[in-house]
């Protein structure tokens, strides 16, 4: 079984903890080995270590295998950079592992100096936005949707 989601400022996705829930009310008969790739849009994929933990935890709690993870640093951007060979990279090992059964974690971010990942972030979203007809300072208040 393969989990992918991102990882959120507070926490785990309610549509990923809603799953888990139902999930362990009513569990397969057959525990299928869980493996994990999560995504955060901090630099560090260390950041994703809490949520990995869960997993662990839910699996240990509920009998069932734990497999690889993949924690992916840099969110979305990653994807849409000159570094997304790196996120390719590690998709591709960490999907030959869970094929073999010889379970490992992987992780990879994009190699740059934490300032120049915040502007290019920041440039990013600013653009994003404007796509969507949204403004810096329309991003930068508690008011996200209309």
């Amino acid at each position: 079984m393969l989990f992918v989601f991102p990882l959120y400022a507070d926490g785990l996705p309610v549509t990923l903890l809603n799953f888990l829930k139902s999930l362990e009310a009513a569990p397969p008969q057959n525990k299928p080995t869980v493996s994990i790739l999560i995504n955060c849009g901090f630099l560090e994929p260390q950041q994703n270590e809490m949520a990995v933990e869960m997993m662990r935890l839910f699996c240990r709690q509920n009998h069932h295998p734990f497999g690889s993870v993949l924690k992916i640093g840099s969110g979305e951007a990653i994807l849409d950079s000159p570094f997304r060979f790196l996120a390719v990279r590690k998709i591709r090992r960490f999907a030959g592992s869970i094929a073999k059964g010889s379970y490992g974690t992987f992780q990879t971010t994009m190699p740059l100096p934490k300032g120049l990942f915040v502007k290019a972030a920041a440039s990013y979203w600013i653009n994003y936005g404007k796509k969507f007809g949204v403004t810096k300072e329309e991003m930068q208040t508690m008011q996200i949707e209309s």
